[in-house]
């Protein structure tokens, strides 16, 4: 395996020696992809066509081994993540999405359940009958009121997209239980993240975006 060597100044940014260099556009710096976060190349997924978004793909550290799991460098949570142009950033917020689009559909169709959670904070919506093995936790504008019917609002925002994992495959992470995805805009490229979970309902997002933020800060290089 290839060192991974840096120069690192005050704001964290540093030359790449050795290592995977990716350009996004919009970004203000380069980026140099560490050997044990690069994700295998697959054969048969055809390239990019003209035009299409610059970005590069990343493993985290839920997908290692102990002996790797110290250098990997994410919050141990973590499944893998995109890093991309922001231009390829898509709304999150419930009135942004389009009318016809799965996500109101699974939450409106027959068999839809919309589940109040962190006393009103948070709305959780399954629909066993058109999308069964995902849950999708939505970010309340305005706390829903004691005893008010879950629904969804057009400045509710999506937290995470969930499904369930079979926990007999991941014995050595405890009792986590759910992959989830997030996808946020992170300064100057979107990033969108996979991480394990305990529970459908996050606890403190806001310090796991900060902390996958700070993890690739360092792998910004000139």
């Amino acid at each position: 395996m290839r060192m991974l060597a840096f120069v690192c100044g005050v704001f964290a940014i540093c030359t790449c020696a050795a290592s995977e260099l990716h350009v996004i556009g919009g970004a203000k710096t380069k980026f140099c992809l560490p050997d044990i976060n690069k994700v295998a190349d697959v054969p048969w997924v055809p390239e990019d066509l003209p035009g299409t978004p610059s970005a590069f793909a990343f493993a985290g550290c839920a997908t290692m081994s102990d002996h790797h799991v110290k250098d990997c460098g994410t919050p141990s949570s973590i499944v893998g993540g995109l890093v991309e142009a922001k231009s390829a950033y898509r709304s999150q917020r419930w009135g942004d999405v389009g009318v016809s689009a799965l996500l109101k559909k699974i939450a409106s169709a027959p068999g839809a359940e919309l589940k109040p959670a962190q006393d009103g904070a948070v709305v959780i919506v399954h629909n066993e009958k058109l999308w069964k093995p995902d849950w999708f936790i939505w970010g309340k504008a305005r706390r829903l009121a004691s005893q008010t019917k879950p629904h969804l609002e057009d400045d509710d925002v999506l937290l995470a997209s969930c499904h369930y994992l079979p926990t007999m495959s991941f014995r050595s992470f405890g009792a986590y239980v759910f992959d989830c995805d997030r996808s946020i805009l992170a300064g100057d490229y979107a990033l969108q993240y996979t991480y394990r979970s305990e529970t459908l309902v996050p606890a403190d997002l806001k310090s796991l975006d900060a902390a996958m933020i700070a993890a690739i800060d360092q792998w910004r290089c000139d």
